[in-house]
């Protein structure tokens, strides 16, 4: 996020911060003392072998998971103070929390005997989750249909049964409401699994550019190590807990120091 400093100069600040972060799952630490710096307009992609703790790291940023030790910090754009999730600290107003950092999880969750407008509106049922600009179903209809274009989707899927789309059609529609409550942090997990070669490259290209105009931070788990390459500014091997840069960023926007997955 950015402000002004006492000089006058705009200073960005991360998004998100993640320090000496400890998760556990039962007996087994799965995260032991991670530290990550995200910062706006940033995709950072998570890699790793299976079982290394990728997903269980998005399930804790988005609350879902208890950390052991540590805190995960949030700036948004409403609030000079940051949202914190700390270890044995008292719990955040978590629709509000969830409306600035959304976690889009592998498998899309939709309503099947619903339409996919009806899908769409979702999120309009909690007050909280609606941000400003979309004050009535319509104004939010209209913004769903310019994103459908965008990923490549006919604007006649709405009248459709969710039930009855394919399951890259549902992760695409799934995806789009996420963007609809217009989140400070998108958490992704395999987001493209079930897209053709053709509909990933759209997919990359609309979230990079939403990203870069919007200054939203993305964390991306996928299995495809080229995919990554690709498609984030920076990776964070969580086997290592190392921090690889894209070759054309020559400022880092994102910062990983120490940790170790057990």
């Amino acid at each position: 996020m950015r402000f002004q400093s006492e000089d006058g100069q705009a200073v960005t600040q991360p998004v998100l911060e993640i320090e000496n972060l400890t998760v556990r799952a039962g007996d087994r630490i799965v995260l032991r003392d991670l530290n990550l710096s995200v910062e706006p307009g940033s995709i950072i992609g998570l890699s790793g072998p299976s079982g290394c703790g990728k997903t269980t790291l998005l399930r804790t940023l988005a609350g879902l998971i208890d950390a052991e030790d540590g805190s995960i910090s949030l700036r948004t754009r409403d609030s000079e103070t940051p949202w914190v999730l700390a270890a044995n600290s008292e719990p955040p107003d978590w629709p509000t929390f969830r409306r600035h950092m959304v976690l889009q999880q592998q498998r899309a969750v939709m309503i099947d005997d619903a339409t996919v407008r009806e899908n769409l509106r979702l999120p309009l049922r909690f007050r909280s989750h609606a941000p400003a600009p979309h004050d009535n179903a319509g104004d939010w209809d209209h913004q769903a249909g310019a994103l459908m274009a965008q990923f490549g989707l006919s604007a006649s899927l709405l009248k459709s049964v969710a039930g009855t789309l394919s399951v890259g059609e549902q992760q695409r529609i799934s995806l789009i409401r996420a963007l609809l409550i217009q989140p400070e942090a998108l958490l992704l997990d395999e987001p493209t699994s079930a897209l053709d070669a053709d509909s990933v490259t759209v997919v990359e290209s609309v979230i990079s550019a939403l990203a870069r105009d919007r200054g939203l931070a993305v964390v991306v788990v996928s299995h495809d190590r080229d995919q990554l390459n690709r498609w984030c500014t920076d990776q964070m091997d969580l086997a290592s807990c190392v921090v690889s840069h894209a070759p054309d960023n020559s400022e880092p926007v994102a910062a990983g120091v120490g940790g170790r997955v057990t």
